[in-house]
């Protein structure tokens, strides 16, 4: 993580220092509204499917079968904030809650938790969306991810910025989205440190969802000043 020193300037720098082996614990259900409402229906229809009902009990059990899928989700979710603020001059593609657009309100199913990305179902209109905002997206390469037209990723800080990857369904209205959170915003740091250890060597295969949750946070610490934004998502990394 690169921090550029100027001279007669103050730089304060909060550090995340994880537990060599720490596990996720993760705060109740009720909680995840805090993230945003759309997010508690969106993942309380996931636990319907996959376990009969929607309660703690059944978020406890999915916390069990699919804890770094859930931390993926929650890392990525709780990033979605100030995302849109140069989309909302796109009338056309508002939501109804048009002052408080948001990419949430165009997923409509949650499909599947990897440990490092999530899948959903979501509007084709989010892409527009995406593009609107040029001031926190940018296009990305998507030839790793299969079956995959298109992608933007998110630029905004210089580590854990967020990308969403689009591929086309038999319905033209809706897209399959592949969300995943990129360590590092410098190509060839993402290339070396995340590309090539995953893919080519194969001495990890995929993204470690506690280091995702501490580069992002420091990168929004370090920048909160002037933007105002913060990186609460509804868990802790604890000692194991």
């Amino acid at each position: 993580m690169g921090i550029v020193l100027r001279k007669g300037t103050r730089n304060v720098v909060d550090l995340m220092l994880l537990p060599r082996h720490g596990k996720v614990r993760f705060k109740p259900l009720a909680e995840l509204s805090t993230v945003h409402p759309r997010l508690s229906q969106l993942v309380g229809d996931f636990l319907t499917r996959e376990f009969g009902s929607a309660s703690q009990d059944t978020y406890q059990a999915l916390q069990q079968s699919k804890s770094e899928g859930l931390t993926t989700l929650l890392n990525i979710c709780s990033a979605f904030e100030g995302f849109g603020k140069q989309s909302q001059a796109v009338t056309i593609l508002k939501p109804a809650n048009a002052d408080k657009a948001h990419p949430l309100d165009f997923i409509e199913t949650l499909e599947d938790l990897k440990p490092d990305r999530f899948f959903a179902k979501v509007k084709s209109t989010m892409t527009e969306w995406l593009a609107a905002d040029s001031e926190s997206f940018k296009h990305a390469g998507h030839g790793l991810h299969e079956g995959a037209f298109l992608s933007f990723k998110e630029r905004r800080y210089p580590e854990g910025n967020v990308q969403f990857t689009f591929a086309k369904t038999d319905n033209p209205a809706v897209y399959r989205l592949d969300s995943d959170v990129d360590l590092y915003a410098n190509l060839l740091s993402h290339g070396l440190l995340e590309v090539f250890p995953n893919d080519v060597l194969n001495s990890t295969d995929h993204t470690d969802p506690r280091q995702a949750y501490a580069l992002r946070w420091m990168s929004v610490r370090r920048l909160k000043e002037a933007s105002g934004l913060d990186f609460n998502p509804p868990f802790e990394v604890v000692p194991s």
